[in-house]
């Protein structure tokens, strides 16, 4: 495989997230690198190993995909399905006061529908994988220029994986905005912090703001009550605006066991949009909105991006071939 970088998409403190093209097959991808200097560290490895073996065994089309890892002059790079579109965080700066409701009802939709798959799929010894995804937020979340919602980034997740590498850390890992009480009071990991993620979510969607809710409990619900009692979602009518408050109420409720699970936030999405008679033609949608987004992103050479000289060994690699998953 001779790969042409493309585009850099953006950097963490372990690695770049790059645009590359198969010259083989004229197939783009994107590619994860770990920083040269973070290639010594066991647990960076690993966990990037990690996410690459879950992600294999996640056949979704609302999860981004993954075609293998590789070492390429020393350094581990996954490879994954590239996306063309835009992520919520995005689209949600670009909607100051909401997106239309029906889309945004159905964009986490299908985000529930990708955890739900994840949490119960299984991996090649048969047994479920239990999936949380742990760091939902509107960056990890992209819409494509043809409609279709991806859950992104693996990295933190946590499964029930035979061979595991990397050790499972709570507390300190994930979005703080997005964090749930019992994530930062270190409790075991459940699908609820990703419910209740989604629910910060949702309500960016429909309207175009952050909830910043409280760790206290009474603080909590008044922020919780307050930011509900001012949220008019576009294109919504009282009685549909009222039902959508009352699934955040739950979704974003202080303890998990008062909030639904992935199939119940599901249904009960799609019952809202069934009473309200609405036909969400997120396709359609997308094109007007996702795919000049898209268009306007990759106006430089990549020649010119500071980090090219770093990533620029992806072209012409000493490549050690495909790393195994080691089941």
């Amino acid at each position: 495989m001779k790969l042409e970088l493309l585009r850099i998409v953006g950097s963490g403190t372990f690695g770049w997230v790059c645009v590359v093209r198969d010259q083989g097959s004229g197939r783009e991808l994107a590619a994860k690198v770990l920083r040269k200097e973070h290639v010594a560290n066991p647990k960076a490895v690993s966990r990037m190993r990690d996410e690459a073996r879950l992600l294999a065994c996640l056949d979704h089309p609302n999860i981004v995909r993954v075609f293998g890892m590789e070492e390429l002059s020393g350094r581990p790079v996954v490879l994954l399905e590239y996306v063309r579109g835009a992520p919520l965080d995005q689209l949600i700066e670009a909607h100051p006061g909401g997106l239309p409701a029906p889309e945004a009802c159905e964009l986490v939709r299908q985000a529930h529908q990708a955890l739900h798959a994840a949490w119960g799929a299984r991996g090649p010894d048969g047994r479920p994988l239990r999936v949380i995804h742990r760091d939902i937020k509107p960056g990890n979340l992209i819409v494509s220029v043809d409609g279709v919602l991806k859950v992104l980034d693996f990295g933190i997740a946590h499964g029930e994986m035979a061979g595991k590498e990397s050790l499972t850390v709570s507390m300190v890992l994930g979005a703080h905005g997005y964090l749930a009480p019992e994530r930062l009071d270190g409790e075991d990991d459940r699908i609820e912090g990703d419910v209740f993620a989604m629910g910060h979510v949702l309500f960016e969607l429909l309207c175009g703001r952050f909830l910043k809710l409280s760790l206290q409990r009474r603080q909590h619900l008044a922020r919780l009550e307050e930011g509900l009692r001012a949220m008019h979602p576009v294109g919504a009518d009282a009685d549909t605006a009222q039902r959508l408050r009352a699934l955040l109420w739950r979704m974003l409720a202080y303890e998990p066991d008062d909030r639904p699970d992935h199939p119940a936030v599901i249904q009960q999405l799609s019952a809202v949009m069934a009473r309200a008679q609405w036909s969400p033609n997120v396709p359609a949608w997308a094109r007007a909105r996702v795919a000049p987004i898209e268009a306007d992103k990759w106006v430089q050479p990549v020649q010119q991006h500071p980090h090219y000289e770093a990533l620029r060994f992806l072209e012409s690699p000493e490549r050690a071939g495909w790393l195994p998953w080691a089941w």
